[in-house]
């Protein structure tokens, strides 16, 4: 009994201590993940703000900063509020970025060591990115100062910097993107980009995945020229990245624009300076009105509503070495067969919509380029209209076969196709055109060589809305084209109380068109009336 009543009483003894080594270690811990943050605040701090000074040649300020253990234990989180970079010289005052919030996890024990902090996941939010590239090649982002000036300031280390990444986290929320490129010129805008990123970039070979990367308004403009605008895009992708051979090989991904998705298939591969591919893809839908989405003007009004009918098919692929001299071989085939479709509540529909287009390229040259639009056919409140287009050698010397004919009655638009509050179209517009020929034989006034045949006629044409609650009426526009010119026979024309009549010629209209050429013209104007504040707009201001 005494033996019994012993061991009890040293069982209990030991678990009494037990607990209380346990509550102070515990205690410890807490503790230590209150105190460590700011024992090592002033440190990270001062090391973020040194290597953002002595390597980079912009205005860089941030609000506020924080940093914690509690949020992704056993690693530091460092915190960044109201981050921003401005730029010097060609780009002062512009701001390259601005950021709500920039979080990363750091490894604790690289803290603790010393060494290179190691990155483990970044988090950026609502940031706005702003990339401009000057006429003269220099882009805003090119903000590193030269090498030769960072190796007298940066002492040598085998870590190869303060900073690591190892990433296996990369998120942002709620980004503003523009890349405005004055050398081609291009602009792309993003709106609302989210997209999370998830894969050990530390490893040689690994799966990078996103699975909810969308962008509310995407849009991609180049020559003043939108090929697309506002559109909503998702991105759900499974990518095998081998980062020693730095080869991307697509494994299960969908890329959707508004309601057309395409599935890719294949790999992209950039061992050194020129790029490598191997890449199908093709729709996964094969409804008409998938494309319609593509269609901004379609899109934005009551898509969802919208009755339609027909089949698609889009696929394409491009396969081979892409560098400064060459392209690999491309291809796109896109068809429609049997497409119509009808706004809800409207009484008519847009139908027999047929589509044949491709464009083939085998490689080298992107001047082997060719485009073939050998059907776009259309008909609208049951006036048919038919385009072609045979294109070939683009960039050394378009060689152009398109036709165009067709009638569009104005005055039935509102029957299939849902106008503004306030909106009014009446009149007609007649198209009957043929070209063929070489640009060279243009240029050369070879004008026997080049075959352009047909007219344009605009007749009692009207245009009401808000803006313009008077209208704008166009009585009678007619134009004769040739290959040297297009005759303007005859415009009169009424903004408000102003009035126009014109007529003459217009030169290097197809050339204008099809090869960026200067357009000119001769034209005789007369009006009996021309009222600049209708054109200047109402000034608020008041006069002193």
């Amino acid at each position: 009994k005494d033996i019994k009543v012993c061991i009890l009483k040293l069982n209990t003894s030991v678990m009494k201590k037990f607990f209380k080594i346990s509550g102070i270690v515990l205690l410890v811990i807490i503790a230590a993940m209150i105190i460590l943050p700011f024992a090592f605040k002033g440190k990270i701090i001062s090391t973020v703000k040194e290597e953002i000074n002595k390597n980079l040649n912009a205005k860089v300020d941030f609000t506020d900063f924080g940093l914690s253990l509690f949020r992704n234990f056993p690693n530091f989180s460092l915190r960044l509020d109201g981050l921003s970079v401005v730029g010097v010289e060609d780009f002062e005052g512009d701001t390259l970025t601005k950021i709500s919030s920039l979080r990363l996890s750091l490894d604790l024990m690289s803290v603790i060591r010393g060494s290179a902090y190691e990155i483990k996941s970044i988090s950026i939010i609502d940031p706005m990115i702003n990339l401009k590239v000057l006429e003269n090649g220099k882009a805003n982002w090119d903000i590193t100062k030269p090498s030769e000036v960072v190796a007298e300031e940066v002492s040598d280390t085998t870590s190869g910097g303060d900073f690591q990444l190892k990433l296996k986290r990369f998120e942002i929320k709620g980004a503003d993107f523009v890349y405005d490129d004055a050398t081609m010129p291009m602009i792309i805008k993003m709106v609302n980009l989210n997209s999370v990123i998830t894969g050990d970039l530390t490893a040689d070979v690994t799966t990078i995945k996103t699975k909810n990367t969308t962008i509310d308004e995407f849009t991609v403009g180049m020559d003043g020229i939108n090929y697309l605008y506002k559109t909503k895009v998702q991105i759900s992708s499974e990518i095998e990245a081998d980062l020693n051979a730095f080869k991307f090989t697509f494994k299960d991904n969908e890329f959707g624009f508004n309601d057309l998705f395409l599935v890719f298939e294949g790999f992209v591969a950039m061992p050194e300076s020129d790029i490598d591919m191997d890449i199908r893809f093709g729709t996964k839908k094969t409804e008409f009105k998938s494309i319609l989405s593509m269609v901004p003007a379609i899109f934005m009004k009551d898509f969802e509503g919208l009755k339609a009918e027909g089949s698609l098919k889009l696929d394409g692929f491009a396969k081979g070495v892409y560098n400064e001299k060459s392209v690999p071989a491309f291809g796109l085939d896109l068809l429609v067969q049997n497409g119509m479709f009808q706004y809800p509540d409207l009484p008519a529909a847009v139908t027999n919509v047929g589509i044949n287009t491709k464009i083939t390229n085998p490689g080298g040259d992107l001047d082997k380029t060719v485009v073939d639009v050998s059907k776009f056919h259309v008909e609208m409140g049951g006036n048919p209209f038919d385009i072609n287009l045979l294109l070939k050698t683009p960039m050394s010397n378009p060689d152009v076969k398109a036709g165009v004919k067709g009638i569009i009655d104005l005055a039935n638009v509102k029957d299939f196709y849902p106008l503004e509050e306030g909106q009014n179209l009446n009149g007609v517009f007649e198209a009957s055109l043929d070209i063929a020929g070489r640009m060279s034989s243009l240029e050369n006034e070879r004008y026997d060589e080049f075959k352009a045949d047909g007219s344009l006629l605009i007749s009692n044409l009207l245009y009401k809305d808000k803006s313009f609650p008077d209208g704008v009426e166009l009585k009678t526009m007619g134009l004769k084209f040739s290959p040297q010119y297009a005759s303007l026979s005859a415009l009169e024309a009424k903004m408000g109380k102003s009035d126009f009549k014109a007529n003459g010629r217009i030169d290097n209209i197809i050339e204008f068109v099809f090869n960026d050429k200067v357009l000119k013209g001769n034209l005789n104007l007369s009006s009996n009336l021309i009222d600049l504040n209708e054109f200047m707009g109402e000034s608020t201001e008041t006069a002193q």
